[in-house]
């Protein structure tokens, strides 16, 4: 079977230049693993993927990752899918395998109509006016700086949504500068181990 060992001339082993998106796809592996367990895991590096690529593109990744917990390094895996832009210009990236190596079968099917409440399947929503953000402090709800020092995945979602509206992927010393405004929907589907992003941006 396909897999993290499948063993064929096609598997890429670190390092390799313009390895940004991959560094992504582990990082947010990991976050998704302490969403679900509490951890605090940390990414160290990658040390190896292979991809299957049909109508989407499937990432398996080994890594390594740092427990502060005990101030140990354990080797991790986690299969990131690509969906790519859909006509409303949405990306959606999602996680379908996260946890310590293993040998564990991948359940890799998404129970998107099963699982998930009814709100989330709804087309993204627009990016509301300041206005609007300021006039419901229950609704919404605005980030200390602090916060975002505090919580590394706001970074990473950050980061994501800056990777998609760079028209340099993967590499990230071109100097890609711009102010985004990005719209990002996390949603779950009672899977252990699965995640999915769906994020819409635009500049200026």
């Amino acid at each position: 079977d396909f897999g993290f060992d499948f063993d064929f001339p096609g598997i890429t082993e670190s390092p390799m230049p313009f390895d940004y998106d991959i560094i992504l796809y582990a990082r947010l592996g990991l976050h998704c693993y302490n969403l679900h367990n509490g951890t605090n895991l940390k990414f160290v590096h990658w040390v190896k993927f292979t991809t299957m690529c049909t109508s989407y593109c499937d990432y398996y990744i080994t890594l390594e990752a740092m427990d502060p917990a005990c101030n140990s390094v354990i080797s991790f895996q986690t299969l990131y899918s690509s969906f790519g832009r859909s006509m409303e210009d949405v990306y959606t990236w999602q996680i379908l395998a996260c946890r310590p190596t293993c040998n564990k079968a991948v359940n890799d099917n998404w129970d998107r109509d099963e699982a998930m409440d009814q709100y989330y399947p709804a087309k993204m929503p627009k990016w509301l006016s300041d206005e609007a953000l300021t006039s419901d402090n229950k609704k919404y709800y605005h980030v200390k700086e602090s916060e975002l020092h505090e919580n590394d995945w706001l970074h990473l979602f950050m980061e994501i949504a800056f990777l998609e509206a760079n028209p340099y992927k993967g590499d990230s010393s071109t100097g890609f500068s711009a102010d985004l405004r990005a719209i990002i929907r996390k949603t779950m589907d009672g899977i252990p181990e699965h995640m999915t992003l769906e994020f819409t941006s635009q500049c200026g």
